[in-house]
C-alpha cells in the first residue's frame, strides 16, 4: 500500500478544525487504497514548537511515495516547505485523490 503524506495547514487553525480536516483525508486516502501519513499523529503534543514539528514532519515525508496537498497548503509556512522539498526529491505531489488515483 502506498504511503501518501498529507500536508496542510496545522498553525493558527483551532484543533477540532486540524482533526476533521487531517483525519476526513486519511479516511478517504484509506478508503482509495492508500496508507496517509497524518503530521496530526506524528507530532503527539498539539503545543508542539513549529521547528520541532517540522523536523518530524520532514523525516516522514522522505519517506512516503507521495504528498496529497490540501486546499489549505498554500496558506501554511510548514507545507509549502514540504511541497518544495518533496519536488525536489522527485516525490509526486496530488492536489486531490482522483489525480491520485489516476497516477497509482
Amino acid at each position: 500500500m502506498k504511503k501518501i503524506y498529507i500536508a496542510g495547514k496545522v498553525t493558527g487553525i483551532p484543533h477540532e478544525e486540524r482533526f476533521q480536516k487531517f483525519f476526513k483525508a486519511e479516511k478517504q486516502l484509506l478508503d482509495a487504497g492508500f496508507f496517509g501519513i497524518n503530521p496530526l499523529k506524528l507530532v503527539k503534543n498539539p503545543d508542539e514548537k513549529w521547528h520541532i514539528a517540522m523536523k518530524i514532519c520532514i523525516k516522514a515525508l522522505m519517506g512516503v511515495d507521495g504528498v496529497l496537498l490540501l486546499p489549505c497548503a498554500s496558506a501554511s509556512k510548514g507545507a509549502r516547505i514540504e511541497r518544495i522539498l518533496a519536488s525536489w526529491v522527485k516525490i509526486p505531489i496530488y492536489t486531490d485523490i482522483i489525480h491520485l488515483k489516476n497516477n497509482r
